[in-house]
């Protein structure tokens, strides 16, 4: 067995077994580079350890990068369109085509993400609903701007669910996330303020503002909530944020109100008949209101100092609730002041139904009693004899 080994051994560098020289074997491995396209194996010299990574590290990239350059080229070309659409969709508005494709982001968007960046996206998406409604406002389009309203609202309880999962699962973030929820409630508050004095949007404007202060409730109680039970750092700055937000957020509407009144007074004196726009509301007493809202807050302010914040937030619900009444009062009475043509309108139809009417009395002799009929003329000009309801003795 040994000597077959032997023979064998002998055999395998033998020019008939196969075997080639180095230099065989070097020339034809450069006929084969050369014909491919390839070329002899680059050695680089490096001085220092710097070098060293640098290279290995430069080495390592065109490793990874050399196979997916095909499957990246795909992708690239696959989804492009969809992200150069998606971008396209994000200025997009409401009954826009790309609109729904907008929608879809948004809510995808919500899909991949944690509970806490949730609560955070439902207020930007709603900031996104009210510069779609600033944009629709001054096309007069009634119907979307409602449709966009009603979404942004949809978006703030969105934000005050998702609150309520942070809280309930006991969320170290919860409080982190409150406070930004309840900052940016403010900042959207101070948008809806600039939507006012439209006939489309003073309805939804009151509700948006109803619910937005549900939220910054819900946010400023979690935030109480924390810091009753267990009193810490970073609950007693949260709410230290959250009471100087809404203070300043508070004297800065009064003092807007109280601007929007003397405007308001302003006007009135080229008015022929001012009650017909102010509809019953006194101007004094509104003004009276505004700088009287908060007068409570200095209590407010003292209560916060002893740590009693949930009285001192207490003080500032009730004085927003009195600005908020107050507001509503104000742009109703903008609104009448810059649009006069729909009182007029209003009066003369009311006055030509009441021309075309006339009211009689008719004594019915067995029950002696007197019954009031209508007559008017139709559309058609025939006359029109119609028994009223009710009877007069």
């Amino acid at each position: 067995m040994s000597k077959l080994t032997k023979q064998l051994n002998s055999l395998k560098d033998h020019p008939q077994a196969g075997w080639v020289s180095s230099d065989t074997k070097d020339r034809g491995r450069e006929v084969l580079m050369a014909a491919i396209g390839g070329d002899r194996p680059q050695v680089v010299e490096v001085e220092n350890q710097e070098g060293v990574a640098s290279y290995y590290g430069w080495n390592a990239i065109r490793m990874f990068t050399r196979p997916v350059t095909a499957g990246a080229l795909v992708f690239v070309l696959l989804f492009g369109g969809w992200f150069t659409t998606a971008h396209a969709a994000s200025a997009s508005l409401p009954g826009d085509t790309l609109y729904g494709l907008k929608l879809v982001t948004e809510r995808a968007q919500l899909a991949v993400s944690s509970t806490e960046r949730r609560a955070v996206l439902h207020t930007e998406f709603a900031q996104r609903r009210l510069e779609e409604v600033a944009v629709l406002q001054s096309r007069g389009d009634s119907v979307l701007v409602s449709q966009a309203m009603e979404a942004f609202r949809d978006e703030l309880q969105g934000a005050q669910e998702e609150l309520l999962i942070l809280r309930e699962d006991g969320n170290v973030e919860t409080i982190a996330i409150a406070s930004v929820i309840d900052q940016k409630v403010g900042d959207l508050n101070d948008s809806l303020t600039s939507l006012e004095g439209a006939e489309e949007t003073i309805d939804d404007v009151d509700e948006s503002k109803k619910v937005a202060r549900e939220v910054s409730d819900s946010a400023v109680g979690t935030i109480v909530d924390a810091h009753e039970a267990g009193e810490t750092e970073e609950s007693k700055l949260a709410l230290e944020q959250s009471f100087k937000n809404e203070y300043i957020a508070l004297v800065s509407r009064q003092t807007f109100d109280a601007g929007r009144i003397a405007v308001i007074e302003q006007a009135l004196k080229n008015v022929d008949d001012p009650s017909t726009v102010l509809n019953g509301n006194d101007l004094r007493s509104m003004n009276f209101e505004v700088d009287s809202a908060t007068d409570s807050v200095a209590r407010a302010m003292d209560l916060a100092a002893s740590d009693g914040y949930r009285s001192a937030f207490e003080i500032l619900r009730e004085a927003d609730e009195i600005l908020l009444n107050l507001e509503a009062q104000i742009a109703e009475i903008e609104f009448a002041i810059l649009n006069p043509e729909l009182d007029e309108e209003e009066s003369i139809d009311e006055t030509e139904e009441n021309e075309s009417v006339e009211v009689y009395e008719i004594k019915d002799e067995p029950t002696d009693e007197a019954q009031q009929v209508e007559v008017e003329i139709n559309d058609n000009g025939e006359l029109e004899i119609k028994l009223k309801d009710e009877s007069i003795e």
